[in-house]
């Protein structure tokens, strides 16, 4: 029987064997059905801010044993506007914040993320109609 090669002699083998390609630039519109030479890198990020994944509820991951209270909502296209908010905690600490304590904010699908909310619900049967209630969670990464 015939030795098998390893896949890193394969390679090479199959490499030297193909005719080197000089490389040229073409309009995007021409290059359907070519490889790239290089790796393609965007000039900007896409989209430019964080945004929702799917419709529900964004809030502080530390409020969520409480009672919490609907305050508004972003969509695509219609940010929700927040008024900074100055809170002293139960220690005696003040807090600077976009959104206050034990409230929460409907998001819907593309919708902007908004600073200082860290947790994401979507397991709710009708979650827009509810006014002030307690949530089961799913944390998410921004």
């Amino acid at each position: 029987p015939v030795p098998l090669l390893s896949v890193e002699d394969a390679q090479t083998r199959l490499r030297a064997l193909a005719p080197a390609i000089p490389l040229e630039t073409v309009p995007l519109r021409d290059a359907a059905g070519r490889w790239s030479a290089a790796d393609i890198v965007a000039l900007r990020t896409q989209p430019a801010r964080d945004l929702s994944a799917m419709d529900g509820y964004a809030v502080r991951f530390d409020d969520l044993a409480n009672p919490l209270q609907v305050i508004g909502e972003s969509a695509a296209g219609h940010p929700f506007v927040a008024v900074l908010v100055c809170y002293l905690d139960v220690f005696g600490l003040w807090h600077i914040s976009l959104i206050e304590p034990l409230t929460l904010l409907a998001i819907y699908i593309i919708a902007y993320l908004i600073e200082g909310l860290d947790t994401k619900e979507c397991d709710i049967k009708d979650p827009f109609s509810a006014k002030s209630f307690r949530l089961m969670h799913v944390r998410y990464e921004q």
